[in-house]
């Protein structure tokens, strides 16, 4: 094994454990480890983790795996044949572990193609689809014109698939009925 090779396993070794534990292993000066995650920020942060969960734990070990698959691939880790020999329950925690730290970090969108790509993942909840729609609606109507007519080039079609999809999944589902009131107010 390379240095390098070396390093990116203790990078990712270090990452694992700041997103399972809250904080990494390396020694922190004057301050005590927390044992736990950070607490969600209201009552909506905690349906949707508790949401994720919920779907993570709703997936087949074969999705798992091509879950933890993609994640490994997003992280940019270059020996999966070690990582995929982890147990199925664990790699349901990473999964887990994983989309708390990234509801935590992403929810920030500056550039149209943020959005567009947001939109576009297929793990998101309705209570999330709602609030990039809010999102999404106040940004066009703040940024500037080109901010619009980047989004415009391919959020429209996007925001259509959206559309599709209330229609296709939102029979009667007050949920889905507020996200389509949303997408169209976009």
């Amino acid at each position: 094994m390379s240095r390098n090779d070396r390093s990116k396993s203790t990078s990712f070794l270090t990452k694992m454990d700041k997103m399972l534990t809250g904080t990494s292993k390396k020694k922190m000066v004057g301050k005590e480890r927390s044992s736990h995650l950070p607490r969600p920020n209201s009552d909506i942060d905690l349906n949707e983790i508790e949401e994720d969960q919920y779907n993570i734990d709703n997936l087949t070990d074969d999705q798992v795996k091509d879950h933890f698959q993609k994640m490994m691939t997003d992280m940019n880790i270059p020996d999966e044949s070690v990582m995929m020999k982890t147990s199925v329950d664990k790699m349901r925690i990473m999964l887990a572990s994983n989309y708390k730290m990234m509801a935590q970090t992403q929810h920030k969108f500056e550039t149209p193609l943020d959005y567009i790509d947001y939109l576009k993942r297929d793990d998101l909840s309705v209570k999330a689809l709602f609030k990039v729609l809010e999102s999404l609606q106040v940004a066009l109507r703040s940024n500037r014109i080109q901010w619009v007519q980047e989004f415009s080039q391919k959020g429209l079609k996007t925001l259509l698939s959206t559309l599709h999809e209330c229609y296709r999944s939102g029979n009667n589902n007050r949920h889905w009925d507020s996200v389509q009131y949303e997408t169209i107010k976009c």
